[in-house]
């Protein structure tokens, strides 16, 4: 809920509010977009719950925090981007069947859908599948995702699956764990433990992958526990070759997650376009 908009207003309410541990003037005042100086009388009447967050020009934004749009009982899951790519709550990979939207859980401006037990449920795209056309060829585009990770249900779960032509997987498969985004047979990958980081169970976490034409650069960036920004690159020369579309299933393997923000866009919004999001939305997530 908003914070006052006079009388007595403390640290301990501003670091609620957006929901984090960071109790420091400079770094609340970072997070809401407030520039320098800083003073708490900035934070009368501020509320965190801007949603939905929108960068550019996506193709496609499912923002579960906007409660009004989302929850449990629909099958259409809103596309709030403007271009009408909306969802299909399905049961069972693949394409699957239409169902009712379950698992949907409404905790502030960290809502999302829990994608943890059976049956398989996943949000499959629109049947026209026309964003797919970019996807499925060799041009640019940009995915991001904040999601809540809370344990392996699998060795291989993720987020999409275009004919298994198409991935981005997360893996306790080695030691600290690794991400991989996969097009064709060219991965990127970023291996925590080679690069001292550490990936932690039940939190969020926030990724962007990211493709380029010309360049034929498959990025993922990825931000740690103090938000620092690490990005693998790797260059990918094959194309895709279509497929469903769903999230958050890869195959039979579940992500056991809540998603809370997911966006595509048909061209690369660059490491700039990605630290922009970050900033504008980690304060939801308790980042």
């Amino acid at each position: 809920m908003p914070l006052p908009s006079s009388g007595p207003l403390g640290i301990n309410a501003i670091r609620n509010e957006l929901g984090t541990s960071n109790s420091s003037l400079r770094g609340l005042s970072s997070l809401a977009g407030f520039s320098t100086p800083d003073a708490i009388s900035e934070f009368y009447g501020y509320s965190a719950a801007t949603v939905p967050y929108s960068y550019g020009s996506p193709r496609i934004l499912f923002d579960f925090a906007s409660t009004a749009n989302y929850g449990n009982g629909i099958v259409t899951i809103p596309d709030l981007s403007g271009v009408g790519n909306s969802g299909t709550f399905t049961v069972g990979t693949l394409g699957g069947t239409a169902t009712n939207s379950q698992g949907f859980a409404s905790a502030g401006n960290a809502s999302g859908y829990e994608f943890q037990t059976s049956p398989e449920y996943s949000i499959q795209s629109n049947q026209s599948r026309n964003f797919m056309q970019t996807m499925a060829g060799t041009a640019s585009y940009t995915i991001a995702i904040w999601y809540y990770h809370r344990g392996w249900q699998t060795n291989y779960p993720g987020i999409d699956t275009f004919g298994g032509n198409f991935e981005w997987v997360i893996t306790p498969d080695i030691s600290g764990y690794r991400m991989w985004h996969r097009r064709e047979t060219n991965y990127a990958f970023i291996n925590f433990s080679s690069i001292g980081q550490s990936y932690g169970l039940n939190q969020w976490h926030f990724v962007v992958i990211r493709y380029n034409r010309p360049t034929y650069e498959v990025s993922i960036d990825w931000y740690n526990n103090s938000g620092t920004k690490v990005t693998s690159n790797a260059y990918s020369y094959g194309s895709v070759s279509g497929g469903s579309f769903q999230i958050p299933l890869r195959y039979n393997n579940y992500l056991y997650s809540r998603v809370g923000y997911y966006s595509f866009w048909n061209y690369d919004i660059g490491e700039g376009g990605s630290n922009t999001i970050f900033a504008a939305t980690r304060g939801r997530y308790g980042r």
